[in-house]
């Protein structure tokens, strides 16, 4: 009964309140998600207003000191983990931690003009640039006002936009990539190679093409991919590509020193694996056997194209996929979700795990309990690979026209 009325209330809601399209007003049943994720809202930007100046920045500042660094040219000093530390800290002496920078030199194209400006206007330009490229990704050729203030009001865009992190433009990539590949797949295939700047968050992005068949998709995104390693190249010498391949072993070292940190912002399965003191063979084997299944489950789910639930499956099994992800890496999975949910396919269980994964990052910035997230995340990658969705497969496609 209770499942019904969600079920009911969910579509109600977000069909008749956001696209417009009369429904029965059976919408009070989503006003505790909505309720909650506002109030959630509220209380994490109180916050975050009330931090000092370098804490409330600190995600970002170390982003914009990438920036500094690479307008400088001096990359032995951005790769170098303990000097770039010393150098943050030189500029900020608040700043806790370390931010240090496990990227590929393509990011670097997309930060320079970040360093070249204040930190503050930097962050105000980065923020609403990410914010506009993911209301574009999901709000593509229609005007839809109420479909995009929900998706301002979730968490994870809230999130991620007070962090100032590459979520919301890498989020983006991935969830524009996916949505026009079916109907313009060289464009599609640009975004999606365009979103090797942060490699991890498409990693079985190569799998759903594949098996999808979109091989024009797959040239564009290769092309894409191949030009932008050679203009990061050539704008900061292609010295920078090995300095990176010797930093990236220096990425595992956080998850034994600061798992427990790491655990309020990350949904993985590695995070929660390490922040219970699991020893690294049986994390590295987890690990490897989650990105299997979710390769499976991505094969399986885009063997009939990328429609119906193969784009909120791919973005989904990302994060399971990767030992890297963290709450301001969701976006796209957001923005999927709500596309998903919105178009009324979605079945009774579906729809639990679509508002179950919209709460992982309350879940985790609040409980801080191993395990939660991915165990949400691996409920709804079960959901959305293994139970049909309602409407004709041939009607439910969920990419760009008539989005």
């Amino acid at each position: 009964m209770a499942s019904g009325l969600v079920r009911t209330g969910t579509s109600a809601f977000l069909v008749a309140g956001l696209t417009g399209r009369r429904r029965p007003a059976r919408w009070r049943e989503l006003f505790l998600f909505v309720l909650l994720a506002v109030c959630f809202d509220v209380k994490y930007l109180w916050s975050w207003c009330h931090l000092d100046r370098v804490l409330r920045f600190g995600d970002f500042l170390g982003v914009w000191s990438y920036g500094r660094l690479a307008a400088r040219g001096d990359l032995r000093t951005l790769y170098d983990v303990v000097a770039l530390t010393s150098y943050q800290h030189a500029l900020f002496p608040m700043l806790p931690g370390a931010l240090p920078f496990f990227y590929p030199p393509t990011m670097l194209l997309l930060l320079v003009p970040l360093g070249l400006m204040g930190p503050v206007a930097a962050w105000m330009l980065w923020t609403t640039f990410g914010l506009a490229a993911l209301l574009f990704a999901v709000l593509p050729d229609r005007r839809r006002p109420g479909r995009a203030i929900l998706l301002l009001l979730l968490p994870a865009i809230v999130v991620s936009a007070a962090f100032g992190q590459t979520g919301l433009i890498t989020g983006a990539l991935l969830l524009g990539g996916l949505r026009l590949t079916p109907s313009r797949p060289v464009l599609g295939g640009v975004l999606l190679g365009l979103l090797t700047i942060k490699p991890q968050m498409g990693v079985l992005v190569p799998v759903a093409l594949v098996a999808s068949e979109q091989w024009r998709a797959i040239t564009a995104a290769s092309v894409t991919a191949v030009a932008l390693a050679v203009a990061g190249g050539l704008t900061f010498g292609f010295g920078s590509w090995p300095m990176w391949l010797h930093v990236l072993p220096n990425a595992a070292d956080q998850w034994h020193t600061d798992a427990g940190t790491l655990l309020r912002f990350s949904p993985t399965l590695t995070a929660s694996l390490a922040a219970s003191h699991a020893p690294w063979p049986i994390i590295r084997f987890a690990q490897a056997a989650s990105v299997l299944l979710a390769s499976w489950l991505v094969w399986r789910g885009c063997r009939t194209g990328l429609h119906g639930t193969a784009v909120p499956l791919v973005c989904a099994a990302s994060l399971l996929a990767t030992p890297h992800g963290f709450i301001y890496d969701m976006p796209a999975l957001c923005g999927a979700l709500l596309l998903f949910v919105d178009r009324d396919r979605a079945t009774t269980l579906q729809q639990l795990a679509a508002l179950a994964a919209q709460m992982v990052p309350i879940l985790a910035l609040t409980l801080r309990v191993p395990f939660v997230s991915p165990a949400l995340l691996a409920v709804l990658v079960l959901s959305l690979s293994a139970l049909p969705y309602r409407s004709n497969p041939s009607r439910a496609r969920l990419g760009p026209a008539g989005a």
